[in-house]
Parts: structure tokens; C-alpha cells; sequence
């Protein structure tokens, strides 16, 4: 498995008896502090991202690492320690950066499934020439792919548009850490009530939430416009 720290499902994977888990991380973000392109600012995870499961930071060599262009990870040393640990399935969350292409390709792998898991989709696709081409690129990286991890209906759509057969889709939605966020719900009620009152929105009011970077792709003033459309009646008391 390849991708940054982040979710619990690794530990959950490592627990299975039947499963020999190995997880391949090509940049530290969040474990150590750097700065995160997105949000413009350093980023480090308070939570520990790496007990319970086998790992390996593999060194990224690029100038400007992370996954805002396609140099954002160099990882010379990716497809050796990949082959020496000689699995009998390889997962990964991204294509679209020269470490990954370079696993992709490489004929030491060529007889081991490859699965992919990631969550884009069409919602925001426009067209023109660079569409197409970006499109039928997908197309032949999709082929080395012996099955996708589907995380939604948008996310479906979008590998069927790009011609990946029905019988090669895994349902495999999003999920969370269930037991840790009802551990802290209690807090979380106290802290978003006294959040409340220091910006002086009364309890009975309802609050319209954006959670996502402020960045163009993540179209934030899509939720101002949706509120703004929403019939009188129901922006009474909102906040």
C-alpha cells in the first residue's frame, strides 16, 4: 500500500490474520511538520498516524514535494524496496505523479495485481481539448489496474466514463474512525457551544459549515450560493 499518513484503516487491514500488511509512504507530511502547498501554511497531525501497522518512509528527492504537480514525488528507491518485500498485491491512491508511473511500468511487477483507490470524479469537468486528452491518458493507466476501490457514485461514474468495465468496481466507501469520535463527542458538544458564544450565534441558530481548503478545486463559495438560494422561511434564525 502506498500513500501519505492519515486514516485508521491501516491498522484495521494489519489486524486481519489472513493479511501480511506493508504500507509505503512517499512523504512524511503531518507525521513531521511541513508545510502543507493547500493550505499555505505548516501542518503536523496531533493524533499518531503510524502504531499497529509495518511501514517504511521511502526518501523523496524532489525539489517541491507534494501532490500539487507531477514532480511532487521522486522516489528513486520506491521500486526496489517494493520488489525486495515481494507482495502478492500492491494498493496505491494516486497515478498521477512520476513515482507512481514509474511503479506503474516497471516490468517486475507486471505479473502482480495492482488495485487503485482514490476519489476523483466528473462534477466539475469541463471540456476542450485538454479534457479529452487528460481522459484518454487515463484510459491507458486504467488498464494496468486489476480492480478500483469505489468510494461513491460520482466516483463510479467517473472511472466507467473513462472505460473501466463494471465487473473491475469495488464498492468501498469513505469511513471513519468510529469509536475515537464518539469518545470525544461530549467535548466536541461543549467546545461547539461555547465556540458559539464567543462569535455571538445564539444556540437556536442554525450555522452553514465549510470544511475544506479555500482553494478553487474545493469550490467554497458553492455552499454561499446554495444558502442564498434556500426559501425565506428557512433562513429565519440562521446563522
Amino acid at each position: 500500500m502506498m500513500e501519505r499518513p492519515g486514516s485508521p484503516r491501516k491498522v484495521r487491514l494489519a489486524r486481519e490474520p489472513h493479511l501480511e500488511l506493508k504500507v509505503f509512504y512517499l512523504w512524511d507530511l503531518g507525521v513531521s511538520e511541513a508545510r502543507d502547498p493547500g493550505f499555505l501554511k505548516p501542518l503536523q497531525w496531533d493524533i499518531p498516524l503510524l502504531d499497529g501497522y509495518r511501514h517504511v518512509f521511502i526518501p523523496n528527492r524532489s525539489r517541491n514535494p507534494g501532490n500539487h504537480h507531477f514532480l511532487g514525488y521522486i522516489n528513486p528507491s520506491l521500486n526496489r524496496a517494493v520488489a525486495a518485500w515481494q507482495p502478492d498485491v500492491v494498493l496505491v491512491m494516486n497515478y498521477a505523479f512520476l513515482s507512481y508511473l514509474l511503479l506503474l511500468i516497471d516490468p517486475r511487477f507486471w505479473s502482480i495485481p495492482f488495485l487503485f483507490r482514490g476519489d476523483s470524479h466528473d462534477l466539475a469537468r469541463s471540456g476542450g481539448i485538454r479534457a479529452w486528452l487528460g481522459q484518454a491518458l487515463r484510459r491507458l493507466i486504467f488498464r494496468r489496474f486489476s480492480a478500483f476501490l469505489v468510494v461513491g457514485q460520482a466516483n463510479r461514474t467517473y472511472y466507467r466514463r473513462c472505460g473501466v468495465p463494471a465487473s473491475r468496481l469495488i464498492d468501498a466507501p469513505h469511513a471513519v474512525d468510529n469509536d475515537r469520535f464518539l469518545a470525544a463527542a461530549d467535548d466536541a458538544r461543549r467546545e461547539a457551544l461555547a465556540l458559539r458564544e464567543r462569535l455571538g450565534i445564539a444556540a437556536h441558530h442554525t450555522v452553514v459549515l465549510f470544511v475544506g481548503k479555500f482553494v478553487d478545486v474545493k469550490r467554497p463559495f458553492d455552499i454561499l450560493e446554495a444558502f442564498g438560494q434556500l426559501p425565506a422561511t428557512l433562513l429565519d434564525g440562521a446563522g
